[in-house]
């Protein structure tokens, strides 16, 4: 699994990346990548991200990700769930504000602040469609397992 890495490894190095996924798989494996994205690729991070939250961090777009993918691996599923993502940036808002106030002391209220218009922020990034969540299932060519179970 590749749990919200692959903003973080950048798309200069995703080539290399999926590279070594691939070498990590049985040859019947399958590789699941859940990663944050945009429709549009931005070779650079937004300034409050780059400087609070994520340093380095580059939202990949699938313009970028699709050309280190396709000689290595079959897509064998993709799903975006971005839009349900705004709902869970939502609910850590509210609980953020839950435990904040009920544990004044656990943070700075700068921190408390930054934190709120991150979460907030990024809410409206996934419900406008601009930030989107992937989950890819990848398995390794050539092809040596003839598909995967589904549930319907």
């Amino acid at each position: 699994y590749s749990i919200g890495m692959l903003e973080h490894v950048g798309y200069k190095n995703f080539e290399p990346f999926f590279a070594c996924v691939k070498k990590l798989l049985k040859p019947d494996g399958l590789a699941v990548i859940h990663t944050i994205g945009e429709p549009d690729f931005v070779p650079a991070s937004d300034p409050f991200l780059e400087k609070y939250i994520f340093p380095g961090a580059v939202i990949p777009a699938l313009s970028k990700v699709m050309p280190a993918v396709e000689n290595l691996f079959i897509v064998e599923d993709f799903q975006n769930f971005g839009y349900d993502y705004a709902k869970t940036l939502a609910a850590w808002s509210d609980n953020s504000k839950v435990f904040f106030k009920q544990n004044p002391n656990a943070y700075t209220p700068e921190f408390q602040r930054m934190w709120e218009y991150y979460l907030r922020m990024c809410e409206a990034l996934f419900e406008l469609r601009i930030n989107q969540l992937w989950h890819f299932v990848l398995s390794p060519r050539p092809a040596s397992r003839k598909g995967i179970a589904r549930q319907l």
